[in-house]
């Protein structure tokens, strides 16, 4: 599903992004130059919203006496919350600033343009957009 354009996205008005043509710095989008909020099909500022299925590898703790069966039971179908998963994730990925440590063990694939339904289901929470 198409995400609407703010009237300013795309607008970076710092000098250096635009150093060869200073006047359309606060007038036109810096990735696709043309006029705020008209935008060229091959634009990166307008988005859209897709599926995805995203793949980690890490190491997590279980019970010592849990075997295969039991452990998939815990990650899958119990009340265990997925939520400690993605947290352990975010630490890990912020172990050192600026190094991201979960990008190498990790694979994002595609798998279909988003429906409405997917965007209820899947419980989809747009960004913020630029005003």
């Amino acid at each position: 599903m198409e995400i609407p354009v703010s009237r300013t996205a795309g607008l970076r008005p710092h000098p250096s992004n635009w150093k060869k043509e200073p006047e359309k710095a606060s007038t036109h989008c810096l990735y696709c130059s043309q006029p705020v909020p008209n935008h060229t099909t091959e634009c990166v500022v307008p988005q859209r919203t897709v599926v995805v299925q995203f793949t980690t590898m890490m190491v997590i703790s279980m019970p010592r006496c849990f075997d295969e069966e039991a452990i998939n039971f815990a990650m899958n179908d119990s009340s265990a919350c997925m939520s400690r998963y993605v947290e352990q994730l975010e630490r890990e990925a912020n172990q050192e600033e600026g190094m991201c440590h979960i990008c190498a063990r990790s694979e994002m694939k595609y798998i279909r343009e988003a429906s409405a339904e997917d965007h209820e289901q899947l419980s989809y929470i747009a960004e913020k957009q630029d005003q």
